[in-house]
């Protein structure tokens, strides 16, 4: 995914939608905890990437619509200021990492037990190889 698309997915959920969810609660909340940060990181760059410009005055207004407004060049009097965010310092995401692993309501085994699939997609398979040989009689 480009910087755009990616932007979405963590601003607006796209891709993935609202209602997006694992198989656990302790995962959801991770990963609610996780797209938030980068979320969080991603509105604070594109904030640096592309400051606020002043506004004209009223007389500044009046020179643009001349023609004869001549804009000053910007001094810039104060840094950008630093705006610690979680996903700085992955001691944050370290915690929230172990409060997922260390969460009382994860599924229990029987609502989450391993599934083998491979006896399904077998039978898919056959039906599928079937089918293209039931075509191909046909055909001659």
């Amino acid at each position: 995914m480009g910087g755009e698309a990616r932007q979405f997915l963590f601003s607006h959920k796209g891709y993935i939608g609202r209602d997006f969810q694992l198989s656990s609660p302790p995962l959801d909340r991770w990963a609610s905890g996780a797209i938030g940060a980068v979320k969080e990181w991603i509105e604070t760059e594109i904030a640096k990437a592309s400051p606020k410009k002043p506004e004209m005055t009223f007389k500044e207004k009046i020179a643009y619509g001349r023609g004869t407004f001549r804009p000053s060049l910007p001094v810039e009097t104060e840094p950008t200021p630093m705006v610690p965010r979680v996903i700085d310092d992955h001691e944050a995401m370290a915690e929230l990492f172990t409060a997922c692993l260390e969460a009382s309501d994860w599924p229990a085994p029987a609502d989450d037990e391993p599934q083998d699939i491979l006896p399904y997609l077998l039978a898919q398979e056959k039906a599928k190889r079937a089918l293209e040989l039931e075509g191909e009689e046909e055909d001659i």
